[in-house]
């Protein structure tokens, strides 16, 4: 039975089936190939509040640990794109030595270094050891830990009341949304804000990036899915922008619905228009899509 990781509706229907394949980002030699263990990747979608999603086959401890492989700082792209993001949110909200940012799955301290060399002070939480070491030579406090409620009442007895708490492609290797989610609102208070970078579903499906799925993402967002997701959670997306990174992304931010400082902007409204142009909302716009990726293999693999 398939049911929907977010509302637990038993109603998820497949839409992409990749068959058996092996962990992303793990390096083997040659001589292990024959004996590497492979995985169903299967794509479904609920029927009841249209989230994509991963079947559930693999631990997240077995892909998150300390032989992670993935750096953050590696891209010069990346780094680029995180330099300018700090930047804008110092000068949006006002950050200085008195307000505290903290990123969830912070990597080997990429981003919070930005903040860091402008006094600001920063909080990293990331589960994979071998980059939050690296993270922590730089002087970035981090907590080895996966991010949930629990871990997000723990920080606010520590004193953590961060005004800004950023997330950047992280929402889909997270197996327990409501979980996490809730950890998220833990931690915004009364006033905190949280921003949130995912690559934007309508990309996936238009574009046929099919090479952007794999066992590591748990979920594939439209802004339509994230606003359901957060409201269920009593919190707002308020602001939304479309940004070209890992293929076209969106990057919102996020308020207590409380929070009457910040009121929702027009362009939430514009995407959430266009994802409805375009059909992401109903069920009949993912029917062939399982049905074009294998014609796409297959020509690709005439031509090899």
């Amino acid at each position: 039975m398939n049911i929907c990781r977010f509302c637990k509706s038993k109603n998820a229907i497949k839409i992409l089936d990749l068959g058996k394949i092996p962990l992303s980002n793990n390096f083997i030699k040659q001589n292990q190939i024959i004996h590497t263990k492979k995985y169903n990747l299967e794509i479904f979608i609920c029927s009841k509040c249209l989230l994509v999603q991963t079947k559930d086959v693999v631990n997240k401890n077995k892909i998150f640990n300390k032989d992670y492989l993935y750096h953050s700082s590696f891209s010069k792209s990346w780094l680029e794109h995180s330099k300018n993001l700090a930047l804008n949110l110092i000068k949006k909200f006002n950050l200085n030595k008195s307000t505290q940012v903290l990123e969830i799955a912070s990597n080997d301290g990429y981003l919070l270094n930005f903040f860091q060399k402008k006094k600001i002070p920063c909080i990293g939480i990331e589960p994979s050891a071998s980059v939050a070491k690296i993270a922590k030579k730089k002087r970035i406090k981090t907590y080895i830990n996966f991010f949930n409620k629990e871990l997000a009442n723990k920080l606010i007895k520590k004193k953590i009341i961060p005004k800004i708490i950023i997330a950047l492609n992280v929402l889909a290797h997270t197996p327990n949304l409501t979980d996490f989610v809730r950890g998220i609102k833990v931690l915004m208070q009364k006033k905190g804000i949280c921003v949130i970078e995912f690559p934007h579903l309508i990309n996936l499906i238009k574009k046929f990036q099919f090479d952007t799925i794999y066992h590591e993402h748990f979920s594939y967002f439209s802004l339509h899915a994230i606003i359901n997701i957060f409201k269920k959670n009593s919190m707002n997306v308020f602001s939304c922008r479309l940004i070209p990174t890992h293929g076209g992304s969106l990057r919102v931010y996020i308020k207590l619905k409380e929070n009457s400082d910040y009121k929702i902007e027009n362009n939430v409204n514009q995407i959430l228009s266009k994802e409805n142009k375009i059909g992401i909302n109903r069920i009949s716009f993912y029917n062939n899509f399982n049905k074009k990726i294998e014609r796409i293999k297959k020509i690709n693999k005439k031509k090899n």
